[in-house]
Formats: C-alpha cells, sequence, structure tokens
C-alpha cells in the first residue's frame, strides 16, 4: 500500500481556484513593474519632426555619430511632406556654427547616394541665396552626379554657385569638369577652362590628361590625343595603359596598322603591361584587316601574359568572325582551348542557334578539348529557352555521366525552363534537389 507523505501546513498545496497574490489589493491581477521611458525606442517608433530631427543631427554630429547623423539625415529627406526650404531652415535654426555646416553636407551627399540629384541641386540652390557656403566633398559630388545623369545645364549652373560661393575647388573638382565638358562634346572649352584653373593655382593630373586623351580618340582626332600623350611626359607624368589603349583604339577605327604597331612597342619598351583590351583590340584590327596570321600571333601572346581572351565579337553576337577566326587557327595548328570554344558558343546561343551551339560542343570533343561546367549550361540554358526540355535534360544526363555535377546555373536554367513550360512539378522537384545540395534558390522560387 502507497502512503502519501503529510506534508506541513506551510508546504500544503492551495485549491486550484485560489492562488497567492502578491498585492493583496488586487487578488486577481499580478501587478507589472512599471517601465522607465525610453527615449530612443520613442524617437524610433514615433513620427518625428523635421525641427526634432534636425536636433537630432546636430547632436549626432557634436557627439562625433557621424553614421547616426546621417541616418537621421535619411530619415528626414524620406519623410513625406517635409520640403526642401524647411529642412534647410530647420537645418539652420537647430545648429550652431560647428555643426551646421557639416549637416549640409551630410544633406547633399545623402541626396546624392540616395539618387536624388534633383533635389540635391534645389538644396545647393538655396544654401546659395543664403549665403551659405557648402564644403568642396558635398560639391563634388553633387557635380559627380549631375555628371553622371547629363544634365550638364545644371553642372554649369552649380559651378559658377560654387566658385561665387568662395568655395576652395580642387583637382577632383578639375576632372569632373574636364569629363562634363568631353562628355556634352565640348572638348573646344576645355584649353580655357584649365587656364583658369592654373590661375586658381589647380593643375591637371594624370587623370586629366587621360580623360581628354580617350575623347580625342573617340573623335578620331588622333594627332591631338598624341600631342597630349607627349605633354604628358614633358610635364614628368607616366600615360598609364588607359591612355595607350584609348590611342591604339583610335588607330583601330582609322585602319592604322603601321601606327597602332608602333604604339604597341612603345608600351612594351616602356614596360607597360597590356591587358586583355589591349589584344582585343590589336585582334579586331589584324581580323578586320584579313591579317589572320598575325591575329593567331596576338591571340597565342594573350596566354603568355596569363590573360584570358574574350573574344568580343562573340559576346556583341557576331560569330561569323570568330567561325573565321578558329578555322584559321587550326590551319595555323593552334588549338583553341575551352575558354575559346565557350565563347563562340555563349555566341550561338545569344543568337538563337543552339543547334549550331550543339554542333560546335560536338566538334571541340572530336579534337580532344573537353566540355566543362559552362559548356553544358549554356547548352542547357539555351535549350530551356526554346522550351526543348527533352534536349536539356539530355545534355544534364550527359554532364552528370561525366563527372560534371549540376551548380547553381544549371538548376536555374533548368527550372526556369520548366516553369515556363508549365511543368511546376518537375521544377519544385529540382528547387528540393537544390536546397538539399546547399545552393541557395532565387526568390521566384
Amino acid at each position: 500500500m502507497a502512503f502519501r507523505r503529510k506534508l506541513p501546513a506551510r508546504f500544503s498545496p492551495l485549491p486550484r481556484s485560489q492562488s497567492p497574490s502578491p498585492n493583496p489589493t488586487s487578488p486577481h491581477k499580478t501587478p507589472t513593474r512599471a517601465k522607465s521611458p525610453n527615449p530612443n525606442a520613442t524617437t524610433l517608433k514615433s513620427p518625428l519632426s523635421t525641427s526634432s530631427l534636425a536636433t537630432l543631427i546636430h547632436t549626432s554630429i557634436r557627439n562625433r555619430q557621424i553614421a547616426q547623423a546621417q541616418s537621421f539625415v535619411l530619415r528626414m529627406i524620406r519623410r513625406s511632406g517635409a520640403s526642401r526650404s524647411e529642412i534647410v531652415s530647420s537645418l539652420i535654426s537647430n545648429g550652431n556654427d560647428l555643426t551646421t555646416g557639416y549637416a549640409f553636407d551630410l544633406l547633399i551627399r545623402t541626396y546624392v547616394q540616395a539618387r536624388k540629384i534633383r533635389e540635391a541641386t534645389e538644396v545647393f540652390r538655396l544654401l546659395k541665396l543664403k549665403n551659405m557656403r557648402v564644403s568642396i566633398n558635398a560639391c563634388n559630388s553633387l557635380l559627380s552626379g549631375l555628371v553622371r545623369l547629363g544634365w550638364f545645364g545644371l553642372v554649369r549652373e552649380v559651378y559658377r554657385g560654387i566658385v561665387e560661393l568662395g568655395v576652395n575647388l580642387n583637382v577632383y573638382s578639375l576632372n569632373i569638369m574636364v569629363n562634363a565638358f568631353c562628355r556634352e562634346g565640348k572638348l573646344h572649352e576645355v584649353n580655357g577652362f584649365l587656364v583658369d584653373m592654373e590661375i586658381k593655382g589647380i593643375l591637371p593630373d594624370n587623370v586629366t590628361y587621360n580623360t581628354l586623351v580617350d575623347a580625342y580618340c573617340r573623335n578620331l582626332e588622333m594627332e591631338k590625343g598624341l600631342e597630349l600623350l607627349d605633354l604628358m611626359r614633358q610635364k614628368g607624368m607616366r600615360p598609364d595603359l588607359g591612355a595607350y589603349n584609348s590611342i591604339l583604339n583610335g588607330f583601330c577605327r582609322t585602319k592604322e596598322i603601321d601606327r597602332a604597331e608602333k604604339l604597341f612597342e612603345e608600351m612594351l619598351e616602356l614596360r607597360l603591361a597590356p591587358s586583355t583590351s589591349t589584344f582585343n583590340i590589336l585582334m579586331s584590327l589584324y581580323c578586320s584587316s584579313g591579317d589572320s596570321d598575325k591575329a593567331i600571333k596576338v591571340f597565342q601572346e594573350i596566354f603568355r601574359y596569363g590573360l584570358v581572351p574574350d573574344m568580343g565579337y562573340c559576346r556583341s553576337g557576331n560569330t561569323q568572325k570568330a567561325e573565321e577566326f578558329l578555322e584559321n587557327m587550326r590551319k595555323e595548328n593552334v588549338t583553341p582551348d575551352c575558354v575559346t570554344y565557350n565563347t563562340i558558343i555563349h555566341g550561338y546561343v545569344k543568337q538563337e542557334r543552339i543547334s549550331e551551339a550543339l554542333d560546335l560542343a560536338k566538334k571541340m570533343e572530336s579534337v580532344g578539348v573537353q566540355p566543362d561546367i559552362v559548356t553544358y549550361n549554356l547548352l542547357i540554358k539555351g535549350f530551356c529557352e526554346h522550351g526543348r526540355m527533352v534536349d536539356a535534360d539530355r545534355v544534364l544526363k550527359k554532364m552528370v555521366a561525366r563527372g560534371i555535377r549540376p551548380d547553381k546555373a544549371t538548376y536555374k536554367a533548368l527550372m526556369d525552363g520548366y516553369a515556363t513550360n508549365g511543368n511546376l512539378k518537375e521544377a519544385l522537384k529540382l528547387h528540393e534537389e537544390m536546397l538539399q545540395r546547399g545552393f541557395v534558390p532565387d526568390d521566384k522560387f
């Protein structure tokens, strides 16, 4: 027989209907401790006025919490109903001489970073009307944003305003404006501008001359480009690879093979290592002039420099030149590698010539070049885009049989293909397999 131990009275369990009450005045409700108000929580949750945000911005700047200050600026410019005039007035009235300048610097740069260039320009105009100077960093940020959008009229207006406010310009300002002149097609105004900047004590640097060389060569004004190259040397500057590539590309467009070759030799003498772009320019020059022997030699040089050819005409969908080049390589007993074949296959897929892409993949195998994951993915993607899912599956099985496992690009192409063709069951099956292999799928699945 089981005996229950009798507990002392003070341990006797209470009936379920009763419960000890810590507060005798309220037996049915357990009081909660009153929480002290958290000003930060209020700040984050409550909608703040423009004036309150301005105060927080200045406080953060005084405490050198610049990241926090910018986050408040971002909230301010996203606040609905707040005009630029209200924002500027609030920052002025809530700040002081030590913080106001930095606050406006943050305001303009944040507008630019948020791609609100028009609003940044409006703020600059308001500050100019109040004769308030803005930092050169903010001014350069605004100028650069305007140039990027091609708003050259506003570029000139803001630049004039910067000069009138007496802001100290620097070489970055100079280069932004030179880039603006070049992009606007007003190269004839550059010399006058550079003279004016020199009077201000600001001299052009390598970036300035490289920008101008590129602009002149784009206009096929080759002599002016070469003159600038000589001028750089006279000033003790070293022209970089970008300047030489610009001139080389100009000679390619004017079909001046001798001058292009001479310039390339000069680059090598200066120990400027050619880039893939350099070799692409030369290959394009030789291919367009029908000199396949030199084109193949250039192609071989690419590998000697440890670079990978990208055969740009394939990327643009021009596979005919690529085919001719490939044939010439074979005649010269130069074996194209997998990258070369993949580039041409990509060109075929881009042109929706998927059958020819498959034929080339078979041909590369016949000459001893084994397809890689990129080759198979290109073919699978091409078949899927044409709704040929049976062929895509056949390529997949062949790939797996050769020991090449599908990657994320493989799964994505197949899932897109099955989903587009209404076979959601197969798409979801692949999705599950993809997860099991540790790949992160796109959101659409």
